[in-house]
């Protein structure tokens, strides 16, 4: 019995669409060559769609013509036929169905059906338009930046002072990023937010966990729980950055006088007392750090009795700069999350789960709500086949022997800005 399933699990640079075109091509030797138009191909992009139909239509002719290599492409075939189809054929009969079976294609290229799923979905919604009763000019429109463009343009035109589930997010956030001297563009941080929304990471997660975010008391206090977090994050950093000033003032000297680089030193420990984590450090001030000397003007070099406040200087420098850095990357998931609270309010007009989306106060439908493979208590959850399929896909690049090869030059010769054997 044919088997109704093959799963080919390998990595990336394995030979996939080698084995997936013997394939094809073993069902139109078995089967006759006008199988083709009762067999879909599909793949996921374009790329994909011409690379397969290159790949059989050039196996049918070296096979035909009995080119170069093609003995190996012969022997596959043949395996495969006698595997799947229990038929035995020679090496003439598979040279003769090859050359019918490409001259068949050439000849109804129409229906050689290779295609992205996306296209094919779009056909047979065009071929059914008269009885879902759509336009028969109807095109499916792929592009979610496009659509979440119009969407949050048409959120904000119709916004109205009465509004009070919008309203009080939008002026929030104005007020939020004005206090700390951050762009407002409230377009902006919407539509990024809306991206992220519709990214295969978030939509994997519950219903449930999706709801308590939406909740907008629950985001008030997340938003609080994050400011405290902050300042206790940001603690340390400016009372080492106050310390450092502290120790030179005592001395009765000023940044001016002191410093080989005053104007270096002076704004990254500025930085630091505002608690600007995204300053950066630079290898002068780290020269300075591990050289006190190096801190001072070359004239005062020579004074003994400054010795001990540069080793003093450079020892609070070299510390706080550890402090900034262990606080960098969790300050910055921290403001990415307080940036990010108040578009998410503002998306939470939609009501994913009713199908509905809410205006002014008003619920609207959504045009469709048919979604086959959605499960209406739990609609973010992945199939158990769609599961195993991003695993095994996830697993395919992980492990994928060419990848690695590339990663191991990249770091065995200097990173990936650097030149070998002529290339990038």
């Amino acid at each position: 019995m044919t088997p109704r399933f093959l799963l080919f699990r390998a990595s990336a640079g394995s030979g996939k669409t080698y084995n997936l075109a013997i394939q094809y091509i073993a069902l139109l030797l078995a089967k006759g060559e006008h199988e083709y138009r009762y067999t879909l191909a599909v793949t996921f992009t374009n790329k994909a769609t011409a690379e397969m139909k290159d790949r059989i239509l050039q196996f049918l002719y070296d096979i035909w013509k009995g080119r170069e290599g093609s003995e190996g492409k012969i022997a596959d075939a043949r395996r495969v036929v006698k595997q799947l189809y229990n038929a035995t054929l020679s090496d003439d009969d598979i040279r003769q169905r090859s050359h019918r079976a490409l001259s068949t294609i050439l000849h109804d290229y129409s229906h050689f059906y290779v295609s992205t799923i996306d296209a094919f979905f779009q056909g047979v919604l065009r071929n059914m338009a008269h009885e879902l009763g759509l336009n028969a000019r109807l095109q499916v429109d792929l592009d979610d930046k496009a659509v979440i463009e119009i969407a949050v343009d048409n959120l904000m035109e119709n916004l109205r002072h009465d509004n009070r589930d919008v309203l009080p997010w939008l002026t929030g956030y104005i007020e939020q990023q004005l206090s700390e001297n951050k762009p407002w563009d409230v377009r902006r941080e919407l539509k990024h937010m809306a991206r992220i929304l519709f990214e295969e990471e978030y939509l994997k997660r519950s219903l449930d966990s999706r709801n308590r975010a939406f909740n907008i008391e629950n985001i008030g206090h997340f938003r609080q729980a994050l400011e405290e977090e902050k300042k206790k994050e940001l603690k340390p950093l400016t009372e080492a950055a106050n310390a450092f000033e502290n120790t030179m003032r005592n001395m009765g000297l000023d940044y001016e006088e002191l410093f080989s680089y005053q104007a270096d030193v002076h704004r990254y420990i500025t930085n630091m007392k505002a608690g600007n984590t995204k300053a950066t450090y630079g290898k002068r001030l780290s020269d300075m750090a591990a050289d006190p000397m190096k801190l001072l003007k070359s004239p005062l070099r020579k004074e003994a009795s400054l010795h001990p406040i540069a080793q003093q200087l450079a020892a609070q420098l070299d510390r706080i700069s550890q402090i900034h850095q262990q606080a960098a990357n969790r300050l910055g998931s921290i403001e990415l999350a307080l940036g990010n609270l108040t578009p998410m309010g503002l998306l939470g007009a939609i009501d994913f789960e009713n199908g509905t989306v809410t205006v002014d106060g008003k619920s609207y439908p959504l045009n469709d709500t048919n979604f086959p493979t959605v499960d209406p208590k739990d609609p973010f959850r992945l199939t158990e086949e769609e599961q195993a399929l991003v695993d095994r896909l996830v697993h395919s690049f992980t492990v994928s022997d060419k990848l690695q090869r590339h990663m191991y030059l990249m770091l065995s010769h200097g990173g990936i800005y650097g030149i070998y054997n002529g290339n990038l």
